[in-house]
């Protein structure tokens, strides 16, 4: 889809936004080709929250490494998102995301669940949550 984008629409480089498991690949993918990206959004990024403790952290071994090598992200995370609790990828209040993304110097910021069962379907069914913030970021994104 991005050497696609590229062609298509000749352009340089592209932005990857994506949701879960598509917003931890759009910041993977965004570290390993930082010559195809922009830019990279990442809302509520997980591989397998379910899994983390079998898999061997994964997930945060991952998101780690992509804050490391491509600094133009932003992290997107919801309160009360149940992939996030203990049970699972075990950073309920985000801390080890918060400071993952401070020390790499990636935008990170936590949103509201407001009317939603879970915080993990916010930026799906609430966009006008993140939306100004976001596309204010990606103005300043060179």
């Amino acid at each position: 889809m991005v050497d696609w984008s590229h062609s298509h629409f000749n352009v340089d480089k592209v932005i990857l936004m994506g949701h879960s498991r598509g917003g931890f690949l759009s910041s993977h993918f965004s570290a390993k080709n930082p010559e195809k990206v922009l830019a990279s959004v990442n809302f509520a990024g997980v591989w397998s929250a379910f899994c983390e403790g079998k898999n061997g952290g994964f997930s945060h071994d991952a998101l780690k490494d992509s804050a490391t090598r491509f600094k133009n992200m932003y992290w997107a995370y919801f309160e009360n998102d149940s992939y996030f609790g203990h049970d699972r990828f075990g950073d309920p209040g985000y801390q080890w995301l918060s400071a993952t993304a401070n020390a790499a110097g990636i935008q990170f910021k936590v949103y509201p669940q407001l009317d939603l069962k879970d915080g993990h379907l916010t930026p799906t069914w609430r966009p006008d949550v993140w939306a100004n913030d976001v596309f204010n970021w990606m103005e300043g994104v060179k």
